[in-house]
């Protein structure tokens, strides 16, 4: 009896070890690939898009471009840098009273910003490939915004230069591939030089080690 118990008892460990073997390398990539996404590393992205609304410009799209950077403190908190470069062009009709007609203007707007601020990513998946996140920077921007006659009347050309406060926030789904690739789309709102903003962005980057 005492032989069939330890025949069974040696059995049943072999067994043990082997599924152990088995499953192990899994395991062990799986866990070397999520501690490969997690803090500790720098997210750098580029992107752009559409302006969808301003308070100079109405309502009018132009076009936005963000460079990104974002160090991962920890599992979920990052610090970043952002800089930002809008670009917008328009036409509006001005009255002029003492010629006695409508004037048509073209104007054309130049923005700039460099901020610093975190985020938190407030969900990930198992996998830590796709996550949902929410930042907010700060910082300092310039706007340069110029005024001249479309219709070749020799209207004086006017020109308006705004320094001051700038800030960002936005909300971004993003999804981290296996080989440090990262795609994303955010949805966010910027202030440079008091004037309001924002921008649907699709963003392209790479996680460096």
């Amino acid at each position: 009896m005492n032989i069939i118990q330890n025949k069974l008892k040696s059995m049943l460990l072999a067994a043990v070890v082997s599924v152990g073997m088995l499953f192990a390398p899994v395991n062990a990539v799986a866990q070397s690939e999520l501690d490969y996404l997690k803090e500790g590393y720098l997210h750098i992205s580029l992107g752009g898009g559409p302006e969808f609304f301003s308070s100079q410009f109405g309502s009018n799209p132009g076009g936005g471009f963000h460079l990104t950077g974002r160090h991962y403190f920890s599992d979920q908190i990052f610090g970043g840098v952002k800089t930002y470069v809008g670009l917008r062009s328009d036409k509006k009709d001005f009255y002029v009273p003492y010629e006695k007609k409508t004037v048509e203007f073209d104007q054309d707007l130049e923005e700039w910003a460099i901020m610093g601020g975190a985020g938190y990513d407030f969900w990930q998946n198992s996998t830590k490939r796709f996550c949902l996140y929410t930042d907010a920077y700060i910082g300092y921007g310039r706007r340069h915004c110029k005024q001249e006659d479309w219709n070749g009347e020799s209207f004086p050309t006017t020109e308006n230069t705004d320094r001051g406060f700038a800030a960002y926030g936005g909300v971004a789904i993003e999804y981290r591939t296996s080989a440090n690739w990262l795609w994303g789309v955010e949805v966010g709102a910027i202030t440079v030089a008091g004037h309001f903003g924002g921008m649907l962005t699709v963003s392209l980057g790479l996680i460096m080690m």
